[in-house]
């Protein structure tokens, strides 16, 4: 259907959106964690790190299937741009799309997971009775 230019275009493009789409999540919940206290942020990296040593393993599968298609993407890249001698093109793309993949598949989610159970954990201190994150007792 797609020749091997037509290939390269659409993942490429492809890859651009989803980079765009979600810088542009990640600007709107940057201006959303600015009006949070500090302390909350705290939770949140608690969080992220307990995530990121215990549930890392059992999202391995997803990430060495991510890998290969990147492996892939990367084989294809290097034929299509020494045909045409674009060698400092095709380095700025790779590393580009590896530093994306790198934020999206392995941060960005358990960052998040981190935010989700800052909010849970927060909302159980509030039903408890507790006094919530930034306010004294």
């Amino acid at each position: 259907m797609f020749g091997g230019i037509g290939l390269f275009v659409l993942l490429f493009t492809v890859f651009l959106l989803v980079f765009l789409v979600s810088s542009a999540c990640l600007c709107c919940l940057f201006v959303f964690f600015l009006s949070l206290p500090v302390s909350f942020y705290f939770y949140c990296l608690y969080y992220s790190f307990f995530l990121c040593c215990f549930w890392q393993p059992l999202l391995g599968f997803l990430f060495w299937r991510c890998s290969f298609f990147f492996l892939f993407f990367a084989t294809f890249g290097i034929v299509f741009f020494s045909a045409f001698r674009l060698y400092p093109v095709f380095l700025f793309i790779v590393f580009f799309l590896s530093a994306g993949s790198f934020l999206a598949l392995s941060f960005w989610p358990r960052l998040f997971d981190g935010f989700f159970l800052a909010v849970f954990y927060c909302r159980r201190r509030r039903r408890e009775g507790l006094p919530s994150i930034g306010q004294t007792p």
